[in-house]
């Protein structure tokens, strides 16, 4: 089960489909509670964006620490400095509107640094699996980690830098696999297991921790 939902089967070899489908139908209700389990667990964590929160990059949690800005000249910005994430605020911004500051911040902070991290990891595996590098595209996702389209394209969400390294290296995996398998055939999770021998652990992990790795 992932945090998006989405049910992941694991068969033995051989195994016919009839009784795969028989065996999904009769965990079907325990599918549907797990799905809401995982709703609520994300609406149990409201951000409001302001000092003393905690924020994960790469697994770890920073400190986030807001402070208001009384220069003419001053605005928005963010770094990661002390252990902590240090937002500066305009002191024109409004009491109402000093989270959405500070959120827009925290978004411009992920991407950036996705565009920095990423582009290694699909290099890395994309030789691995002897592939063009696809055109990489970062943004936020509601229901999913990453895509795959048929255009050499593939889209990760920003949220995944909040995991562990591994997770993230998981989810690039997972896309690049799906430019030589588009579906979650046998052919698609042998690959998988090839370029990644423990990527069961880490689907396991990040279905278990996904949600809070989200903003």
């Amino acid at each position: 089960m992932h945090p998006d939902g989405e049910v992941g089967v694991a068969a033995p070899k051989g195994l016919r489909l009839t009784k795969i489908e028989e065996a999904i139908s009769d965990k079907a209700d325990w599918i549907l509670q797990q799905q809401e389990s995982f709703r609520q667990l994300q609406r149990g964590f409201p951000r409001q964006f302001i000092s003393g929160e905690s924020y994960f990059y790469m697994g770890r949690q920073y400190r986030l620490k807001v402070r208001r800005s009384q220069a003419r000249d001053a605005v928005p910005a963010i770094r990661l400095y002390g252990g902590c994430f240090e937002v500066v605020v305009p002191s024109t911004v409004s009491a109402d509107g000093r989270s959405n500051v500070v959120r827009q911040q925290l978004v411009y902070w992920y991407c950036n640094r996705a565009q920095e991290v990423l582009p290694e990891m699909v290099s890395r595996y994309c030789q691995c699996l002897a592939l063009n590098q696809p055109e990489l595209s970062v943004r936020q996702m509601s229901k999913r980690w990453g895509s795959c389209n048929g255009d050499n394209r593939i889209t990760i969400n920003w949220q995944i830098l909040m995991a562990p390294r591994r997770l993230t290296e998981y989810v690039v995996a997972h896309e690049l696999v799906h430019l030589v398998h588009h579906d979650h055939s046998r052919a698609f999770w042998r690959l998988f297991e090839r370029l990644m021998p423990d990527f069961e652990t880490r689907r396991q992990e990040l279905a278990i921790h996904g949600a809070k790795y989200q903003l």
